[in-house]
């Protein structure tokens, strides 16, 4: 039978006068939260998925600070169906997947259910995606600025979004084969821990075929996609590294360079089930 244990956080000081949380409970499932429970936290991140590994690789650089991650699906590192990006579709529906689905939709006359699939699995949903590697537009990151998030507007986040992945120069042959010259390659080598690619190969005629219908149908996007205004189509991004031909997600990019340091413990199998606060 699973057992739930308690998992404290240090006091804060109280002068901010901010409402705090100062412990949580959790049901240990497949992994033993014994030792993790047994220190006394700085920060807690519940939810070890495509943002809270990011949140806990840079909270931890600071030595000082204890960080524990709590995730409720597994450690899926080795996994070849993560890892073989051709497999990725064998994960849904799969302990790896939350499983969600829509309500029944009237249009099916109530009979049809759509899964949404979603990472039950460290890394998130960028464990089980399909590597599309593509910025949102200008208009709904300025959207967000606009319901109320001060300085949550493009011009702030991009340089976020280039800092999260790298890019490596390809043959110039292979990119007007995949319709991609108008890349900037003096923006193109970048240093961020997810590893993007082109996906193609100059003896398959299918890349060629597919923008040049496109053209033809004044469909085509001649621009840079990543200018926050790509309207029409174009050759994407993958997030799958060029030299192992492997998924770069956030468990492999953010988590495992740094999993020997002793300040950082994630935990998996873990659900979290309560949220203590304070009431002093």
């Amino acid at each position: 039978m699973a057992q739930s244990q308690e998992i404290t956080v240090k006091p804060i000081s109280k002068d901010s006068g901010d409402h705090l949380w100062n412990s949580i409970w959790v049901t240990a499932g497949s992994s033993d939260c014994t030792a993790v429970a047994k220190v006394e936290y700085d920060f807690v991140i519940v939810g070890g998925g495509t943002s809270g590994l990011v949140i806990a690789n840079r909270l931890s650089e600071n030595p000082n600070v204890q960080v524990p991650v709590i995730e409720a699906g597994e450690n899926y590192l080795e996994d070849p169906k993560v890892k073989i990006p051709a497999l990725y579709d064998s994960l849904k529906g799969s302990d790896a997947d939350w499983g969600f689905k829509t309500v029944a939709q009237v249009s099916s006359h109530g009979q049809t259910e759509i899964p949404l699939s979603q990472g039950r699995a460290l890394g998130g949903s960028s464990a089980l995606n399909a590597h599309v590697f593509v910025l949102p537009s200008q208009t709904t990151i300025n959207a967000w600025e606009k319901l109320g998030a001060s300085e949550w507007n493009w011009d702030v986040m991009k340089p976020y979004y280039a800092k999260v992945h790298s890019l490596r120069l390809q043959d110039s042959e292979l990119d007007a084969h995949l319709d991609v010259s108008w890349t900037d390659n003096s923006k193109a080598i970048t240093s961020g821990p997810i590893q993007t690619s082109y996906i193609g190969v100059l003896g398959d005629p299918i890349p060629k075929a597919w923008y040049q219908t496109f053209q033809s149908m004044g469909l085509h996007m001649n621009g840079d996609s990543f200018s926050g205004t790509p309207l029409g189509a174009f050759s994407c991004l993958a997030s799958i590294d060029p030299d192992i031909k492997e998924r770069s997600y956030a468990a492999s990019a953010y988590y495992s360079p740094v999993t020997n340091r002793s300040n950082l413990r994630v935990c998996t199998g873990v659900r979290v089930d309560r949220v203590f606060f304070d009431d002093e």
